[in-house]
């Protein structure tokens, strides 16, 4: 549960918490709990299945007990979720399950990793969502093929490259659009399908999310042709 606005006084059995604004709480779903929130009080609440608890726990035993998480991570999160939430894409769903995996990893250990380069399976985690642009692989399926647990992806992932798996994808296939647009004739039609879009209409929304432009404004004003590259 994520407070917003207001405040809520939350009771399990002889222990209570109070949730003030920009504070987030992570409770197993054995724990009985009562709430009481002041008028006015907005939050955000997600719900974990049973199967998404059980596999947490195989890498985080701390899922067992309440876990706060800190402000700064309630508010990057609030913030990202609404955003997904208010206007989602094929994308929202990988890019939602990064986000919560890693609040939950972070709230039991938030030390930075040590060294100056990525281990080798999180690399090849990387590379997969690159070779598999266009139907990209499920965030478990990319952790099984690594060998590690997805909530351990999702946490070393968002440490190292600073987001999500899916929006690291996202931004490889705007990466990849941006490309075409500036170096080829390829129309914008072409361009959606080629990047893994699913349409035109599509593709054309979340370019201009993650860029400000239009494909076809960020074409005229960015094109590469022979003649721009002359003296």
């Amino acid at each position: 549960m994520f407070v917003e606005n207001g405040h809520c006084l939350k009771t399990m059995g002889n222990r209570a918490m109070e949730l003030a604004p920009n504070s987030g709480l992570f409770l197993p779903p054995q724990w009985i709990q009562k709430d009481l929130f002041t008028p006015a009080t907005t939050f955000l609440s997600a719900e974990f299945s049973n199967n998404f608890l059980g596999e947490l726990r195989e890498s985080a035993p701390v899922a067992n007990d309440a876990m706060e998480i800190s402000a700064s991570e309630v508010r990057f999160l609030q913030s990202r979720l609404l955003q997904e939430l208010m206007d989602p894409d094929p994308f929202s769903a990988l890019v939602i399950e990064g986000f919560l995996m890693g609040a939950v990893a972070l709230a039991h250990q938030r030390s930075l990793p040590r060294g100056s380069v990525p281990p080798a399976w999180l690399r090849r985690a990387s590379e997969l969502l690159r070779e598999d642009m266009k139907e990209p692989k499920s965030l478990t399926e990319i952790a099984a093929l690594v060998g590690v647990h997805p909530a351990h992806l999702s946490k070393e992932f968002r440490r190292w490259f600073h987001c999500t798996p899916g929006e690291y994808l996202r931004e490889l296939r705007i990466e990849s659009a941006k490309e075409k647009l500036q170096c080829s004739e390829f129309t914008l039609a072409d361009i959606s399908l080629e990047t893994g879009f699913s349409d035109q209409a599509h593709f054309s929304n979340v370019f201009r999310k993650q860029t400000g432009f239009t494909p076809s404004s960020f074409r005229r004003n960015f094109r590469k042709t022979s003649s721009s590259s002359k003296p």
